[in-house]
């Protein structure tokens, strides 16, 4: 992966290329189809042409300006070129062969003009052919940190490798591309956080706790090469393009989380693992590990390589979509197993999950799953936190308490503001009707006023109309009653006043049928008190005379009762008519409280409700704890005759009151109606 000149300084070797693995290297393989035609361009020792001829079937051709380097190589490779690549006319020393996928590992950052083996390159590719480059991030937190203390201090290897001539980020690199010709975007990052770079031993509290904030926010602050896929562009379309943001790239510090499995025969291994890198901050996230199924016998989980407080939220065993385990959310099931550096954290441990203390960089335990279930699993797949340091968590607690308390504060505050809106606008609105009503009255009263004015005048000219005719009167009256024809004609208007008063009371006495009865009725009450007979002959006129005109206004009443309050069958056919043409007949709810009636009576309350012509009714008594034996049978059987009819026996005597309540409570009908 050098020039020809670089090549006597250094010599690059890596291990063998592991396609599973996170490095730049092994996520350019994975993206290399099986039985591509492949250019590796700075080829060093061949670890990629290696795995590419003898996994994937490809025919791979390289080239490299270190000879040693070369000879390595040339046993993987369909043929190798020594060459320079700052001088080098590409389609000369390939002989114009087209290649699938041409390969650029870590190797542009080391030459004086990139972009000139790019312009070359495009000729080399098939219409459907891509580029893959690995190229350093100039951008990392730790070549940031290392200004700022005052350093830019090359290295054997890394980001500040004193072999690059030329430094990028992910901006500038895709600016180049497309200078060049073609048309590129990231697909892929290598992750490394400032621990495990070759800058750990800086010192980040030197930076300032805020500026160290912001820039572990940027983004790529960890990322180490940036894994770019790129195609020529068309003529003329030479626009550089928008940086497309990856969502899925992690960015600010990390903590390793990693999963380890064995056959029962076997120790935990690194060769057997799986190492995840998840962001700081996250209050859950959710990380699934693969490991090869059949051969898991035990597995082992390291939640960080950091110390603190995690909260675990779930833990589920997968083979495909099926879920083989879950974790039943009891720490003390985790704690079972063989562990280490890991015990319940004394903290509140809210609704769901456990909140484990990590003791130290290498805390982890034995997940107690039974090996036949494990050996049907493919995937673990975990909920949790980061690991909070002790200050953290203390402040967290004490931010979600004023968070609770704010957010019902703020819940009460807008109910409080929607009561009274509401009765703001009810206010409004009774007021508006106040005034509305205030001035309909005044402009009644002003018009009772005028009337009354005018009837108050009228009033007072009929007054003064009325005096002056009974002044008129007055005067004739005096002088007729001063005259001598008044004084003469007295005797005969006594007597006449006597003759018209018996005609009238003959007329009474003769009138027939029952108006007539009564008038002589009355008149022989008023003959029996005013006539002058001793006592002992009214007491002997008395009971006789009364039966006989009684008996008379008894008989008259009967009649009446038979003429106008007695239904016939006609009448009551029309009712029953007249009932069933209601749509939605109400139900009346007959309310009757009893405490020790005698059963004659009782018997004929009920039937009198029985005997009712309209149906629609129910009968609910109460019984007020009647202690007469007859009182419960008799209400028991009109319950079992009648099923319109309810009962309630009440334990204790509370009067009428009460036992009505009682009877009422059981009512369901449209009207009550009360029987006593």
């Amino acid at each position: 992966m050098t020039t020809e000149k670089e090549a006597r300084q250094h010599l690059y070797s890596r291990p063998p290329l592991d396609p599973n693995a996170e490095d730049s290297l092994a996520k350019i393989a994975r993206r290399i189809p099986r039985g591509s035609t492949v250019l590796d361009v700075g080829c060093a020792v061949g670890m990629l042409g290696q795995y590419l001829t003898e996994h994937q079937g490809c025919s791979v051709d390289g080239i490299e300006g270190n000879a040693e380097a070369a000879e390595i190589a040339r046993p993987f490779y369909r043929r190798i070129a020594v060459t320079d690549l700052e001088s080098a006319v590409l389609r000369d020393v390939l002989e114009g062969v087209r290649y699938d996928r041409i390969v650029c590992a870590d190797v542009l950052e080391h030459l004086r003009d990139p972009g000139q083996v790019l312009c070359q390159l495009s000729d080399l590719l098939t219409p459907s052919g891509k580029l893959l480059v690995s190229i350093p991030n100039v951008g990392h937190l730790g070549v940031f940190l290392e200004l700022l203390s005052g350093d830019f201090r090359y290295r054997e290897e890394g980001l500040l490798d004193q072999t690059h001539l030329r430094f990028f980020t992910q901006r500038s690199f895709l600016r180049l591309l497309a200078e060049s010709g073609f048309s590129g975007r990231v697909v892929d990052r290598t992750i490394v956080d400032l621990q495990g770079s070759e800058f750990s031993g800086i010192s980040p509290e030197a930076i300032g706790p805020s500026l160290l904030r912001e820039m572990q926010g940027w983004n790529d602050s960890i990322t180490y090469q940036f894994i770019v896929e790129a195609h020529p562009q068309k003529a003329g379309a030479n626009v550089i393009p928008l940086i497309s943001i990856d969502q899925s790239a992690p960015h600010g510090p990390r903590f390793a989380c990693q999963v380890f499995w064995r056959s029962n025969d076997e120790p935990f291994t690194e060769s057997r693992s799986q190492c995840l890198y998840l962001p700081v901050g996250m209050e859950r996230q959710r990380v699934n590990f693969t490991f090869p199924k059949g051969l898991a016998q035990s597995l082992r989980f390291d939640p960080s390589d950091w110390k603190g407080f995690l909260r675990l939220y779930a833990m589920r065993l997968l083979d495909g979509a099926e879920c083989l385990w879950t974790w039943d959310g009891n720490i003390e099931t985790l704690l079972r197993g063989t562990l280490h550096s890991i015990f319940p954290a004394p903290l509140k441990t809210g609704e769901v999950g456990a909140v484990l203390s990590l003791l130290d960089e290498d805390p982890w335990l034995e997940l107690p799953v039974p090996a036949e279930i494990l050996s049907r699993a493919e995937h673990l797949e975990v909920e949790l936190s980061w690991p909070m340091s002790a200050d953290y968590v203390a402040v967290q607690e004490e931010w979600e308490d004023l968070l609770k308390q704010s957010q019902r504060l703020a819940t009460e505050l807008e109910s409080t503001q929607q009561t009274s809106q509401a009765r703001a606008g009810e206010l409004s609105a009774a007021l508006q009707a106040a005034e509305e009503q205030n001035q309909r009255l005044a402009t009644e009263l002003e018009s009772t006023q005028q009337s009354s004015q005018a009837r108050a005048g009228e009033l007072s000219a009929a007054l003064q109309a009325a005096e002056e005719q009974n002044h008129r009167l007055a005067t004739e009256l005096e002088a007729t009653l001063r005259s001598r024809s008044w004084k003469l004609t007295k005797p005969l208007r006594i007597t006449a006043g006597t003759l018209r008063a018996g005609i009238r009371t003959s007329r009474l006495l003769l009138t027939p049928r029952e108006q007539g009865h009564e008038h002589r009725y009355a008149f022989a009450r008023a003959l029996y008190h005013r006539t002058p007979l001793p006592g002992r002959v009214k007491r002997a006129l008395r009971n006789p005379a009364k039966r006989l005109l009684t008996g008379r206004m008894r008989s008259d009443y009967e009649k009446w009762i038979r003429q106008y309050d007695t239904l016939t069958d006609v009448d009551r056919v029309a009712i029953r008519a007249h009932i069933a043409s209601f749509a939605n007949p109400p139900t009346f709810s007959v309310v009757m409280p009893t405490y020790n009636p005698p059963e004659k009576f009782l018997r004929k309350a009920i039937e009198s409700v029985r005997a009712q012509i309209y149906p629609h009714w129910e009968l609910c008594i109460a019984d007020d704890a009647s202690p007469l034996p007859h009182v419960r049978r008799v209400l028991e059987e009109y319950v079992r005759k009648d099923p319109r009819i309810k009962v309630v026996f009440r334990e204790q005597n509370g009067h009428i009151s009460a036992a009505s309540n009682s009877a009422l409570e059981v009512a369901t009908g449209d009207y009550v109606a009360l029987l006593d």
